[in-house]
């Protein structure tokens, strides 16, 4: 090749170059354009079904094959969370332990303390929640030595979005529930949450708050950080209300025992919600055979 060709080649490979990889840089910034979450909320212990309970639910198996079903239809992209009451330890030692593992087979990314959990202290509850991938929240229960008992937020990459999740236990929830350990003390929730949104800013795309709350409350935590996506939530002594929007946040609660999703979709520079319903588990729905597997261990053994 003469040597006037191979400058020339050498001239348009250099002005290729860094086109080639501008464009590979836009292409990786580009954020997806959905995320899926699917979540719970008061599922009270619920390991396996009770074939002689009044009513019909499915149990941790059910779920966990519901949400692999749709991690495959939605490509991946599903956050799986719980809002809070996830666990029951009046059901014996033995019985969180296995919830617990459970949930990591449901692939949980994190958890919300209710006042379930709360009532049954901090060693309790973190003997149980060690050696499991759901990472616990709660931003306003505290030791009483004003310590954290958990980490107040995470933030998730989920399909390729920095998804942050903070966690709250309501003061008005635990009027009609349990009352918190000696050992914990629960603080503002609404102060706390506005205090970590203020400190999680920047660092996410989406943000989603875990509430154990009354309905009126889910909409107080909606007013209060209206940057959030979605506030999920509810108490057990309430029915389920009605999703609603609160500007652009979605407040919606879960019956027990139940899923709920949502797919957010970007718009006006946030995610909002553009689709959400309600998702019964019923008993003779597909089961997760590593989820049945360790419940019927958990059977034969005493549970």
């Amino acid at each position: 090749m003469r040597p006037t060709y191979v400058a020339f080649a050498a001239f348009a490979l250099g002005l290729c170059l860094p086109a080639q990889a501008a464009k590979i840089k836009a292409a990786k910034q580009t954020k997806p354009r959905e995320l899926w979450v699917a979540f719970t909320s008061n599922v009270v212990g619920r390991i396996y079904f009770c074939g002689t309970c009044p009513h019909t639910f499915g149990a941790m198996a059910h779920k966990a094959a519901m949400f692999a079903r749709w991690r495959k239809e939605l490509g991946g992209s599903l956050l799986v969370l719980d809002a809070g009451n996830c666990l029951n330890f009046g059901g014996g030692p033995k019985a969180p332990p296995v919830m617990l593992r459970a949930m990591d087979l449901c692939k949980y990314a994190a958890a919300n303390v209710g006042d379930n959990e709360a009532a049954f202290g901090p060693q309790v509850m973190r003997s149980a929640a060690r050696g499991t991938n759901v990472q616990w929240l709660s931003c306003n229960v505290r030791l009483a030595s004003g310590k954290a008992l958990f980490p107040a937020s995470t933030v998730v990459n989920a399909g390729g979005l920095r998804v942050a999740v903070i966690g709250v236990l309501d003061r008005e929830a635990l009027r009609d529930g349990f009352s918190p350990s000696m050992d914990l003390r629960v603080e503002d929730g609404l102060e706390c949450v506005m205090q970590e949104a203020k400190r999680l800013r920047g660092k996410y795309d989406v943000l989603i708050i875990l509430a154990h709350a009354p309905p009126e409350r889910l909409i107080e935590y909606a007013r209060a950080v209206p940057q959030a996506a979605l506030v999920a939530g509810g108490s057990t002594v309430r029915p389920a209300p009605e999703p609603q929007m609160v500007g652009s946040t979605l407040v919606f609660q879960p019956v027990v025992y139940g899923v709920a999703r949502v797919r957010l979709m970007p718009k006006g520079g946030r995610y909002i919600a553009a689709e959400r319903k309600r998702v019964p588990v019923y008993s003779n729905a597909p089961t997760d055979p590593d989820v049945v597997r360790i419940v019927e261990d958990f059977q034969r053994h005493g549970g």
